[in-house]
């Protein structure tokens, strides 16, 4: 909640329910580049881990999606990884049914870079199942 017009964001990383040590570098090293990048703090090179992301997206305001969303009920399989960069039209998870049989290929409607997953193994029609930035 914004009070007393004090900026505040949410970051949210890594899996669900568990601390993980890489995520929590990996946050810290977020927070403190948005704050130099705010010009908020000096960039300290030494915080700053080595990065596999392409320089070209490291310096874009990119836009959240998360479609295509699921068409189809059934396990998820994801083919991407969070940090991985995608072309429009690439495959990015597959769902198929309790049987085995492929029931859906979904792939990314835009490129982008790969945020995270949906939290279930699950999906039904209209459900989020990866997250980009666009």
């Amino acid at each position: 909640m914004l009070q007393h017009d004090v900026a505040s964001f949410t970051i949210e990383i890594g899996g669900a329910y568990v601390v993980n040590e890489e995520h929590v570098q990996t946050g810290k090293y977020a927070l403190w580049k948005t704050l130099s990048g705010l010009g908020m703090v000096e960039p300290n090179m030494s915080k700053m881990p080595k990065s596999d992301i392409p320089q070209s997206y490291l310096q874009k305001v990119l836009k959240y999606s998360h479609e295509p969303r699921a068409d189809a009920s059934g396990i998820i399989r994801f083919i991407v990884s969070p940090g991985d960069i995608v072309k429009m039209g690439q495959p990015v998870a597959l769902i198929y049914n309790v049987f085995g049989k492929l029931q859906s290929t979904l792939a990314a409607n835009k490129d982008g870079i790969v945020l995270g997953h949906a939290d279930s193994s699950v999906a039904f029609p209209g459900a989020e199942v990866v997250a980009f930035g666009v």
